[in-house]
Order: C-alpha cells, then structure tokens, then sequence
C-alpha cells in the first residue's frame, strides 16, 4: 500500500511541476548537422544513440561525438550539440 501511495504522490508532482519526475527514455530524429532539442527539464543524460543506415542502434561518445551541458534553453528545455555527426542516417522524412 505504502508503493501505491508513493507511485500517486510522484505522479501528482510530475503534473504540478510539468515534468516527469521520473526516469524516463525518449526518442527523437534529427538529420546530420543537426542539434537535438528536447524540450524538457533534463537532470542527466546517460547516452545518446541513433540507428545507422542498416538499422543498428549505435551509442554515441560522450564529449567526443556529442555534448550535452545540460543548460535549460530559456525556462524549458534542453539543446544537445553533435559534435561529430554519424556519416549516414535513415531518412525520417
């Protein structure tokens, strides 16, 4: 009982505050040369990863092929900088 309790107080946080306090994976395209925005409150980021053009899910170096300071744009967001974009990416067009 008390986990239930516990898992309805985090959510009715999460709507109070606009954000998941929670973990949470997300996905997002974006073409070569491109930065990633996500728009919302980030506390950390473990990795980043894009599928090649055969379809594998790679993971990108930190520092190396991406940085992400974790700087809220404006009061919302957060701006991801590819350094070192992968050579060939499916189009999501």
């Amino acid at each position: 009982i008390i986990t239930r309790y516990i898992n309805q107080s985090v959510s009715h946080l999460s709507q109070l505050l606009g954000y998941s306090l929670r973990k949470a994976t997300v996905s997002y395209y974006f073409k070569a040369g491109e930065k990633l925005i996500i728009p919302a409150k980030v506390l950390s980021i473990t990795n980043v990863k894009y599928r090649n053009s055969s379809n594998t899910l790679t993971t990108m170096t930190s520092g190396t092929d991406y940085d992400a300071p974790l700087e809220l744009l404006a009061d919302y967001g957060t701006e991801i900088n590819i350094i070192n974009p992968p050579s060939s990416l499916p189009d999501y067009d």
